[in-house]
């Protein structure tokens, strides 16, 4: 596979990291001065150089986006041309959402279960049949 494409079409070799100072004062303060941390690339045919935001920020960056996607927005991703690093974030996203939303159907039939579990048993205790409608059999009137 091909790294990163110049202008001139021609691959892109890496040099590196490169820390770039952004808004810095004239005055040699670096209270105000952000510093922006970048791959650097060179073209080896035409010279020109380029920066790229760093793998593992653009990774951190796309899980971020994804975050507050729905799933239908992560199946579109998925789908259509985006990078190849923003379709596995999604993909990713997609089965931890379908992971939690198996596990709140697990939880609700073992519920379910339980709760039957337990109508049945006290239903044998007050002498009651399931559901028939008669009051218990050792309990006295009311008046």
């Amino acid at each position: 596979m091909l790294g990163k494409l110049c202008v001139c079409g021609h691959e892109m070799k890496p040099q590196g990291k490169q820390t770039l100072e952004m808004n810095g004062s004239s005055l040699g303060s670096n209270l105000w001065t952000d510093h922006v941390e970048v791959d650097m690339y060179i073209c080896s045919w035409c010279g020109r150089m380029a920066f790229f935001e760093p793998e593992d920020v653009r990774e951190k960056r796309f899980r971020d986006a994804c975050e507050e996607m729905t799933m239908d927005e992560l199946r579109a991703i998925v789908y259509d041309a985006n990078p190849d690093m923003l379709r596995a974030v999604a993909r990713e996203r997609i089965e931890e959402l379908e992971s939690i939303e198996r596990y709140k159907v697990e939880q609700k039939q073992k519920e379910e279960e339980r709760r039957a579990k337990r109508k049945k048993l006290f239903s044998g205790i007050l002498g009651r049949d399931e559901d028939d409608g008669k009051p218990p059999k050792n309990r006295p009137p009311e008046f």
